[in-house]
């Protein structure tokens, strides 16, 4: 197993797909309660059209050390893609860089921009960034994670998530369920720290001024699709394409073959016209 090491000392789990003289390499990062491995299929398309990839399982996540599901504060997670960013970069030598964030992961980019970071990218893609949560949470719960927040920061709920809420491929959503790598319980703290940068992208929505591909399920089961329409409507850049792409699910990169092709294939023009305007 291939690792890198974050600022605190932890070890991510590594995955490279990346070949000699890539037009441009992403940093993947990929969302709550899974793994980088599940974008081997996308990462190789890509790379068949000259885009190198990267990505490691986040802290508390797959492979990677951590307890599971848990971070003491959003913040953390800047330090796995600090380092996840300048390995991209090492690996691009000299070439230009973006990412692709999905679900939370698409929440960790934002937050990670409007933290200051990232000038360095030609642009992001976002896969159904998680800006708000589709399904109504029992408030008992709630009112649960919020208490156990400060007193049992580690403890874990079902998250009730399964494979037919997030794909409507049959073969990937059942692929889904028996991972044994896809966490399926979500922290108390993990769940406020979540929500307060939920609220904080919402808030700077305006300030995102980075190069920005947004495509997002129109009948998104797990990221609210409305709350996403809210942030792409606050949006000032330049340099933004956001599109609500209808009867899809919250994994539009694990869609049905031809669809899910679609899009990776949209991604990619995407990013190598972002290469070229910046060669």
């Amino acid at each position: 197993m291939t690792t890198i090491d974050t600022a605190d000392g932890l070890a991510l789990n590594l995955y490279d797909w990346t070949s000699a003289a890539p037009k441009i390499t992403v940093a993947i990062v990929h969302g709550y309660g899974e793994h980088a491995a599940r974008y081997e299929e996308t990462a190789k398309r890509w790379q068949a059209r000259g885009i190198g990839s990267v990505a490691v399982d986040l802290r508390g996540h797959g492979k990677s050390l951590g307890t599971r599901g848990y971070v003491e504060r959003f913040t953390d997670y800047h330090r796995d893609v600090d380092a996840l960013v300048e390995y991209v970069k090492e690996k691009a030598a000299g070439g230009p860089v973006a990412m692709l964030g999905h679900s939370m992961g698409g929440l960790l980019a934002l937050h990670w921009l409007l933290s200051g970071r990232g000038s360095e990218l030609a642009g992001v893609v976002l896969s159904s960034p998680y800006l708000g949560l589709a399904v109504e949470v029992n408030p008992v719960k709630v009112g649960l994670g919020k208490i156990m927040s400060n007193v049992i920061p580690t403890f874990a709920q079902p998250s009730g998530l399964k494979g037919a809420d997030v794909c409507r491929d049959p073969a990937l959503s059942a692929l889904y369920d028996r991972d044994p790598l896809n966490n399926k319980k979500a922290t108390a703290r993990w769940f406020t720290e979540s929500n307060a940068a939920i609220e904080s992208v919402h808030r700077r929505a305006g300030q995102v001024s980075t190069p920005l591909l947004l495509l997002y399920g129109g009948e998104d089961k797990v990221a609210k699709a409305d709350a996403t329409d809210r942030f792409a409507a606050a949006l000032t850049g330049d340099d933004k394409t956001c599109e609500r792409l209808p009867g899809l699910y919250h994994e539009i990169l694990n869609e049905a073959p031809e669809q899910r092709h679609a899009i990776m294939d949209r991604m990619a023009d995407w990013l190598l016209a972002r290469a070229e305007a910046v060669a």
